[in-house]
């Protein structure tokens, strides 16, 4: 017992001399995060410098998801609506202008 409590002590020691500790968060930040983000955006490249549209292939994935893809569905007919909702204001003020013009 005595032992194992020197060993615990003798690591510690080895471990935390320069007063450094990090939180799991830092851990998971510098060990898992940063990479993931890194190797991520790499693929990106590479893939993009090969020809490959990768826009086209994740929204082919996202559409197969079933919530992603009803609010990409919601979002695509709320943008017709306010597109067609915009080209009539367009129609009706290019009249205006055109009775203006007469």
């Amino acid at each position: 017992m005595a032992k194992r409590k020197e060993l615990r002590e003798e690591y510690e020691e080895e471990n935390y001399e320069d007063g450094k500790s990090y939180s799991k968060s830092q851990v998971f930040l510098f060990l898992i995060f940063i990479p993931a983000v890194f190797l991520i955006l790499a693929t990106y490249i590479v893939l993009t410098l090969l020809g490959v549209n990768i826009n086209d292939k994740v929204s082919a994935v996202t559409h197969a998801i079933p919530f992603v893809s009803s609010e990409q569905s919601q979002k695509n007919e709320n943008i017709q609506e306010s597109n067609e909702e915009i080209q009539k204001q367009v129609e009706s003020l290019q009249k205006k202008l055109s009775t203006k013009e007469k």
